[in-house]
């Protein structure tokens, strides 16, 4: 992968899941493990959604709690042996949260995200925020999308409590993994019905 800059983190039993799920984020920000280069985005999730060092984070079981209703607090960090995670823009834009990637930077990383869809081969591909999609569906004409169907599903960024619904994520990703023939739904959660 010459053009990837951060390799994804594949979970452990990916490769055996049907439908095959790449959660699609958008950029990272210098911070500690920021030197592990091409492995920070695995040293993220392992990090902060697997809890390897015993550290969280609310985005991250967010999502797990949106691709598996049943799952608590203490048993989120199951959820990333199924899935992918995979950061669009491949260099750091900046010290922290504030910062937002150039649209050359997503330019730029058009290549690698081809890369990656044609290395992981997902069904189903969460893309998490409304500047990602923007720019997903603008330049949908240059990724050369070797394996269809792939059926994307957009989802508000999680770490936005103001306008992220939990209930609209799952209802995404049920409807995105119909599309590709997997009809297998997930319930909402009772507080959210």
């Amino acid at each position: 992968m010459p053009s990837v800059q951060f390799h994804p983190f594949v979970g452990k039993e990916y490769h055996f899941q049907t439908p095959k799920i790449l959660i699609l984020g958008e950029s990272h920000y210098r911070g500690k493990g920021d030197e592990k280069g091409k492995e920070f985005t695995r040293y993220v999730v392992q990090r902060f959604a697997q809890r390897y060092t015993g550290e969280r984070r609310k985005f991250f079981t967010i999502i797990a709690r949106a691709l598996d209703s049943e799952l608590t607090n203490e048993t989120a960090p199951a959820v990333w042996d199924r899935v992918c995670f995979y950061n669009y823009v491949q260099e750091f834009v900046g010290d922290g949260p504030r910062c937002r990637p150039t649209d050359q930077m997503f330019t730029d990383s058009r290549q690698a995200f081809n890369e990656v869809l044609e290395l992981l081969k997902p069904d189903v591909v969460v893309v998490l925020g409304r500047k990602l999609r923007t720019h997903l569906e603008f330049e949908h004409l240059y990724f050369n999308f070797s394996r269809l169907p792939i059926s994307f599903c957009y989802w508000t960024h999680p770490s936005t409590p103001k306008y992220f619904r939990m209930a609209e994520a799952v209802q995404a990703f049920n409807e995105a993994k119909e599309r590709v023939g997997f009809s297998n739904q997930i319930p909402l959660p009772d507080s959210l019905r």
